[in-house]
């Protein structure tokens, strides 16, 4: 069949018919390996974009969790180290108080004890003085005893025992 200008109606068919079958077996080998490809790269991405977003949100709210339990953490040792400084406080006062009392006790001790000392050092120096006024007054009387000198001194001591005023 021969058609004016030359054209075979038989090679625009059987070009026709390659061109369909080339873009078939490229649709079949190439457009949808390529689609399938790049539908399973955006689904990936998809899901590690959600991924990502979920454990944003996840840090986020473990974040808010540790934040909150760092704030409860730092109330509880705010509590304690009040707790312990009061208590510390009190042990202080109670130990001042008791260190007062011993050394009340201790000053009550030394002042009896000092109250004796005195006592005794009293009583030593009387005898001290009494041995000494006797070994003067022995003295004395070996040293003036004549019988007027007796005499005399008895008769002042009658006078003044006698009337209660001594005599010259």
């Amino acid at each position: 069949m021969n058609i004016p200008l030359n054209i075979d109606w038989q090679q625009i068919l059987l070009s026709l018919f390659n061109f369909a079958i080339l873009a078939v077996g490229l649709y079949l080998l190439l457009y949808n390996p390529v689609k399938k490809f790049m539908e399973e790269r955006k689904a990936h991405y998809q899901a590690l974009e959600e991924k990502a977003s979920e454990t944003k949100k996840l840090i986020e709210s473990l974040k808010q969790e540790y934040e909150k339990r760092i704030a409860e953490a730092e109330d509880e040792l705010r509590a304690k180290r009040l707790a312990v400084e009061k208590e510390t406080r009190e042990q202080a006062e109670r130990e001042l108080i008791e260190a007062r009392e011993q050394a009340a006790a201790v000053l009550v001790r030394a002042q009896g004890a000092a109250r004796e000392e005195k006592t005794r050092l009293l009583e030593e120096a009387r005898r001290e003085l009494a041995d000494i006024v006797v070994g003067a007054t022995q003295k004395l009387i070996a040293a003036s005893s004549s019988a007027e000198t007796d005499s005399a001194l008895y008769d002042k001591f009658l006078a003044v025992a006698g009337k209660g005023e001594p005599q010259p």
